[in-house]
């Protein structure tokens, strides 16, 4: 019984290389999000949505490699 709990608690290392590289590939979205603005108000507009985004982002990576 306790195999099986072990089992499904714990995340492939398969799993966890494609969630890192999900995760690479999200925060280059973003910053080709910043980089097609040229205006300095829209810039700063998209920045701090992005800090603010980053946030969940943050709490879900560290609890995906943490199990």
């Amino acid at each position: 019984m306790e195999d099986q709990i072990d089992q499904l608690s714990s995340v492939s290392t398969q799993s966890l290389i494609s969630f890192g590289i999900a995760i690479c590939i999200h925060s280059l979205i973003d910053g080709l999000a910043v980089g097609v603005y040229d205006e300095l108000e829209t810039i700063v507009i998209l920045a701090i949505s992005i800090v603010v985004h980053k946030i969940p982002v943050a709490v879900t990576v560290g609890q995906t490699f943490r199990s």
